[in-house]
């Protein structure tokens, strides 16, 4: 998926609704430089991962890969997976 500046895709979660075509575990590659936002965040991940704000996200740095698992062990889906991709405010992502 490639962001232009401003355009983000709004808060989901990587797994549809074919139990046995599920996607179990996401990796995003950040393939270009984002001078400011862009990122992927995270609103109900587990407390001890956010900041003092309440807030956890991952920064797209050129090169670098972001791996997440989008069901629990049993097959159903990870609540704590919900992700949204924010807006790059210079650059593309």
């Amino acid at each position: 998926v490639h962001y232009n500046e401003g355009e983000y895709y709004k808060l989901h979660h990587d797994y549809g609704t074919d139990s046995e075509n599920n996607r179990y575990i996401t990796v995003l590659l950040y393939l270009n430089e984002v001078e400011f936002g862009g990122n992927t965040s995270f609103p109900y991940a587990s407390d001890e991962c956010k900041d003092k704000n309440g807030y956890f996200g991952v920064e797209p740095i050129k090169g670098s890969a972001l791996i997440f698992y989008d069901m629990l062990e049993d097959a159903n889906v990870d609540p704590l997976s919900h992700h949204q991709a924010e807006p790059p405010v210079n650059g593309s992502q």
